[in-house]
């Protein structure tokens, strides 16, 4: 009963977060991408503050030294809407390879669209690996990194799907480095229903993986492997 209270309380909290930072996002698009990317990091610290105050969900980030001070791609898991929510702590300037759907939501598409997202129709097929890699190497030239979740879509914590190439191609088209993480968010935010669990989330973010000279496929061996081995490590802590 007290995880449900807890986790019906987190919610108006987290969509009034999403709403204030997200509107102010989208005023000062048109003036400066810098706050953009500051409110976008603020909406972040809200909502992890707002976890850990109704849920009692905390996190702890090992190898934050890691990441780098240029652009580069970053590849993790993705099991939750926790590391969504999360990851402009970590990674900022940064911004998403998202559903071109997500646009279409008020508010929040608007606020999603003032970081330059590289929105994809995934029913294009072709044509949306041909937009990734145009508009992913834009988003680097100009000093903007990518977050990409290589398995598509929100897993089991105990799911194991392949990851897909798309992220390694473009690393592969631009010789970004790659920055790898690990978390294990869907043990106490899990892909499905309401309920949250207390506990301390953990993510792992990984040396950069220099990317040059390398194949697509070959790059996206090295980081599903890194990824995978990271994820059973934390799995076996107590």
């Amino acid at each position: 009963m007290v995880v449900l209270i807890r986790s019906m309380l987190f919610w108006p909290g987290y969509i009034l977060c999403i709403i204030s930072m997200c509107s102010l996002m989208t005023l000062s698009a048109p003036f400066s991408r810098e706050l953009n990317f500051k409110f976008a990091e603020l909406l972040s610290r809200s909502i992890l503050a707002w976890l850990s105050i109704t849920c009692n969900i905390r996190c702890e980030i090992e190898g934050q030294e890691n990441v780098p001070g240029g652009a580069f791609i970053a590849m993790g898991n993705h099991q939750s809407t926790w590391e969504t929510a999360s990851c402009q702590l970590f990674f900022n300037p940064a911004t998403w390879v998202v559903k071109r759907e997500l646009l279409w939501i008020p508010i929040f598409g608007w606020g999603l669209w003032s970081i330059r997202p590289v929105a994809l129709d995934r029913s294009s097929g072709r044509k949306a690996i041909d937009h990734l890699l145009k508009q992913g190497a834009d988003r680097l030239e100009n000093g903007i990194s990518i977050i990409i979740f290589p398995e598509g879509t929100r897993v089991g914590v105990d799911e194991r799907p392949p990851f897909k190439v798309g992220a390694s191609l473009l690393a592969a088209r631009t010789n970004a480095d790659i920055v790898p993480f690990a978390h294990n968010a869907g043990k106490y935010w899990p892909k499905k229903g309401l309920l949250k669990y207390a506990g301390t989330i953990k993510v792992i973010i990984g040396s950069p993986i220099k990317t040059e000279g390398l194949k697509a496929e070959e790059i996206n061996k090295i980081v599903e492997t890194w990824v995978r081995t990271k994820q059973d490590e934390l799995e076996k802590e107590v």
